[in-house]
């Protein structure tokens, strides 16, 4: 199963140090560009299964996530452009991009 995920999943289970969590469920995650910024912005290293895709063309987004953050944005993006099977988010906003664009979704909120 091809995982994509925003921020919230990787520095919420990094904090509570149950990281391991997301490896046990899923075996990797893939994240873009903008996430992996944000991560490393808050934490000094990140787990190995943890992998950076950036996205084609990053200035660019897709109709429907120009009200999203950059990370959220690029998340939705990646996940059309890889075909992955799911994209984890808390974000009410990116889980509406996901819907129009028919991606499913796995909500931690």
């Amino acid at each position: 199963m091809t995982v994509v995920t925003d921020t919230t999943a990787v520095t919420t289970l990094l904090k509570a140090g149950e990281e391991r969590l997301l490896r046990e469920i899923f075996v990797s995650v893939i994240v873009p560009q903008a996430v992996w910024d944000e991560l490393l912005a808050f934490h000094s290293h990140l787990p190995d299964f943890v992998l950076r895709r950036p996205v084609l063309e990053p200035d660019q987004r897709l109709a429907g996530t120009e009200l999203l953050g950059r990370g959220e944005a690029e998340a939705v993006k990646l996940v059309q452009e890889i075909g992955a099977d799911l994209l984890l988010t808390d974000d009410r906003k990116a889980r509406a991009s996901e819907k129009h664009l028919g991606i499913e979704e796995s909500s931690l909120s």
